[in-house]
């Protein structure tokens, strides 16, 4: 059974897990939440990433709360094919 805190959280072979906290993404306006948090178990800090536009936060942090506020603020990055591309 996964310890309480991962409850809820979807984890993959480098102990990336979707946190299952969807939000509006502030840029593409998606109808449905299409960001997603993520958290990186092994250095334990919060990402925000979105599934429609492809941009995720350009840094990453220690918390999911300071994570949000800097994907609505305009803190992120496009994400390409060739690897991230910074765009602001």
């Amino acid at each position: 059974e996964p310890a309480a805190d991962l409850v809820g959280f979807e984890q993959n072979q480098n102990g990336l897990r979707n946190t299952e906290e969807y939000i509006q993404c502030p840029f593409c306006k998606g109808e449905n939440k299409s960001a997603v948090v993520f958290f990186d178990g092994p250095v334990k800090e919060y990402f925000v990433y979105c599934k429609a536009c492809g941009i995720e936060t350009v840094d990453v942090f220690k918390t999911k709360a300071a994570a949000i506020k800097a994907f609505a603020a305009g803190k992120n990055k496009k994400i390409t094919e060739g690897g991230a591309n910074n765009d602001g």
